[in-house]
Order: structure tokens, then C-alpha cells, then sequence
């Protein structure tokens, strides 16, 4: 009984935040500040945090790590087979505590589900999952993540070990596509798709199991012409379309991936003191989390921060020398701007309580986005909120006008 209560205190409904990570990964991601640059891995990471459902398969992770060996050994690359065990263990330990929840409803739960595949079965396998932030997980445990993601350097395809495709049931999800097809060719209907292709829940669906035969004797070049027809077949165009983005890939993404982190981090320090104080109304919650971030508001710490943020933003040399930032400078908000003389380094987080909540419903909604199997009330409460605080806040702004 014991037992029960305290993993129900650990899986609460949103990911409690301490102080300290307030103060530090909430404020870095303010300011646009994320580790390795990796900002969309990062996103999914932080929005992987709010999900209870990924939170409770990092604990059964964990119960199943103390049973078997060693907290350090699990952390050691040379024990990748044990890793690999732990996470495969607890993804069939939960699909049959989640089939026995579930039984009678509609929801039956599935090996494909999103909270197996990538990227977010890689992310609760992550070690350090949920309980450190992105900002402090060490290099080696976000490798695994960060395949697959938006990223300036060119890397080798993804390759899932076969532990993981098996704990996964891709294995078993064409061995199932095989029987329907021959069941539909005895029957004398057209039968699906005889091709292995497996689409993917995790990541909006723009992530795909493919089994493809090389012949190692052809050049490299030779292989790459034949991929890039691969990748002209209709069904493939059709993917390449729904999940391109409208600018260059990584600029796109990472900046929707910063201002995502940027609303999340709002979010949870709006949530945290709503915890400490429950009298708050919206306009003094407003005034609260300005007055946090107005102290907690990051400095350059030399002229390589200085440089590293300007290159970041693309900023010519012209416009850096006028911004006239050097050490010590107060840093400016990630999106900040110039406002009534006031430069952007020196305004206020949020202008009005309308951005603030309109920060909130976007997270919400992008929180529903990425797991809608889990939010989708979210979803669209979400949506409704952030159109109305939109609204909103155009109609201020017109007003000052």
C-alpha cells in the first residue's frame, strides 16, 4: 500500500518544478538558452515532462532498474544491453497494466501507441527522465535522443536496436501486415500494402519504419540515386508534403521549438505561483511572473555570449554594433523587442496579462499537438484560449495606437 501511494505522488497531473529549476532552466529558456543548440529535442523533451502517462513509464523503468542492477551501471554505455532491457521490460509491464485499466472500452491500448515510438519512447528511456531538466542531462544520455531531429550537421539514418524495434512490436506489426494481406489474397479482395512501411504516432506521424535491402557492391553514389527515387514515389511525396516545413528545416523548427519552450517555461512558472498563492487573480499572477523574470533576468557573461547569441539570431555586424551589448548587459527575452523607447533588453517578459495567458493556451495546445492521445481536451481548450487572448491582445495594441 505503501508503494501505490508513493508512485502516485510522483506521477501527479502536470511535472512539478522546483524552485531552483525555476529560477535556472525556466529562466534560460526565457531567454531562448537551451543545451547543445538542440532546441527542437529539447521542446519535445520539457513537453515530454508534462505527460503522466510518460512519467508513469519512467517509473516502472526505474522500479525494474533497482530490482535488477545497479542505479551507475545503468548509466554506463557499456551496459547499452541492460538499458535496452530495463526500457523493453517496462513497456510490456505498462501495455498490460493499461489493457487491464482500459478493458471494455473503446481506448484499447497498442505496442504502435505514440508513448513507445519515437521520439518519446526514446526520451522516457532516457535515464534522468522526467526528474532533470533538458538544460542538465548530461551529453552522453541525450544522444540516443537527438537522432532524428532538427539539426545544422548532416547524420548517419536513424537505427533503432532490434531490443527496442521488438519492444516497440514493429516485428510484430509487419508479421500481422503479412497475415492480412495473404487472409485478403485467399479471399479475393485487394489486399493492403505488401510494402514495409510503418508509420510512426509518435512525432505527428512525420517519423516512419522502412525495410530496405542494399547491395553493398554499388557505390555510395549509386546507392543515394536509388534512395532519392525511393523518395519520388507518390505515397513518399504525399509524407514529404503533409510534414515539410515552410522554411529552411532546422531555422523553422528551432524557432518554433524556442517560442514553444518559451510559452512552456511561462506556463510553469504562472503554475507555480498559483501553487504558492491561491488568492492570485490574473492580473496579479501577471505582475508576479513579470517581477520573477525581472530579477532572475540572465547577464552576458563575456563577449562570447554576446557573439554566440548574435549569431544565433543571424544579426549582422551592424546591427550587433548598434544593440551595443557587451558583459554584463541584461540579456534580452527570447522574441523581445524594442517597445516605447524601452530597448529590448530592459522590457518586461509579458506587456499585458492577455500574452501571458495566450503563452499558456499555446502551450497547452502544443502540449495536445505532440501527444494528442493524451491531451486532446487540452487541445482544444487550448486553442479556443489562445485564439480569444490573440484577439485580445491585437485589440490593446490597436488601442495604444
Amino acid at each position: 500500500m505503501r508503494r501505490k501511494k508513493k508512485q502516485s505522488a510522483r506521477v501527479a497531473e502536470f511535472c512539478s518544478v522546483s524552485q531552483s529549476e525555476l529560477e535556472n532552466e525556466c529562466m534560460d529558456y526565457l531567454h531562448g538558452i537551451v543545451a547543445g543548440d538542440e532546441y527542437e529535442a529539447a521542446c519535445h523533451y520539457e513537453y515530454a515532462r508534462e505527460s503522466k502517462l510518460l512519467r508513469r513509464a519512467a517509473c516502472e523503468r526505474d522500479e525494474l532498474a533497482k530490482k535488477k542492477w545497479r542505479r551507475k551501471d545503468r548509466r554506463n554505455p557499456t551496459t547499452m544491453e541492460k538499458t535496452d532491457a530495463v526500457w523493453e521490460r517496462a513497456a510490456q509491464n505498462l501495455l498490460l497494466k493499461l489493457e487491464g485499466e482500459t478493458r471494455g472500452s473503446d481506448a484499447i491500448p497498442s505496442a504502435t501507441d505514440w508513448w513507445i515510438q519515437y521520439p518519446f519512447g526514446a526520451i522516457w528511456r532516457c535515464p534522468v527522465f522526467p526528474s532533470k531538466p533538458w538544460n542538465q542531462v548530461s551529453e552522453q544520455d541525450r544522444r540516443d535522443i537527438l537522432i532524428g531531429f532538427a539539426s545544422s550537421n548532416t547524420e548517419s539514418l536513424t537505427m533503432n536496436s532490434v531490443v527496442m524495434l521488438d519492444a516497440m512490436r514493429v516485428f510484430d506489426e509487419f508479421k500481422q501486415r503479412a497475415a492480412d494481406a495473404k487472409l485478403a489474397r485467399q479471399q479475393g479482395v485487394n489486399s493492403p500494402s505488401l510494402l514495409p512501411v510503418l508509420d510512426m504516432k509518435g512525432g505527428g506521424g512525420r517519423f516512419a519504419h522502412v525495410v530496405f535491402t542494399l547491395d553493398f557492391s554499388e557505390s555510395p553514389t549509386r546507392m543515394s540515386q536509388r534512395f532519392k527515387e525511393w523518395f519520388k514515389l507518390p505515397e513518399n511525396q504525399a509524407r514529404s508534403r503533409k510534414h515539410k516545413p515552410s522554411k529552411g528545416v532546422t531555422d523553422n523548427r528551432n524557432d518554433e521549438a524556442t517560442d514553444r519552450l518559451k510559452d512552456l517555461a511561462a506556463w510553469r512558472i504562472q503554475r507555480q505561483l498559483r501553487l504558492n498563492n491561491s488568492c492570485l487573480t490574473h492580473e496579479g499572477v501577471f505582475v508576479e511572473v513579470n517581477c520573477f523574470a525581472r530579477t532572475h533576468r540572465r547577464k552576458f557573461q563575456d563577449a562570447a555570449a554576446v557573439r554566440k547569441w548574435a549569431e544565433r539570431r543571424k544579426l549582422t555586424k551592424q546591427e550587433k554594433e548598434k544593440l551595443g551589448y557587451n558583459k554584463g548587459c541584461p540579456m534580452p527575452f527570447h522574441g523581445a523587442r524594442a517597445n516605447n523607447g524601452t530597448p529590448a533588453n530592459q522590457t518586461e517578459l509579458f506587456a499585458t496579462d492577455s500574452q501571458l495567458r495566450a503563452a499558456a493556451a499555446a502551450a497547452k495546445s502544443h502540449l495536445a499537438a505532440l501527444m494528442p492521445d493524451e491531451f486532446g481536451e487540452t487541445w482544444e481548450e487550448g486553442l479556443r484560449d489562445l485564439d480569444f487572448f490573440k484577439a485580445l491582445t491585437r485589440k490593446r495594441s490597436a488601442n495604444k495606437r
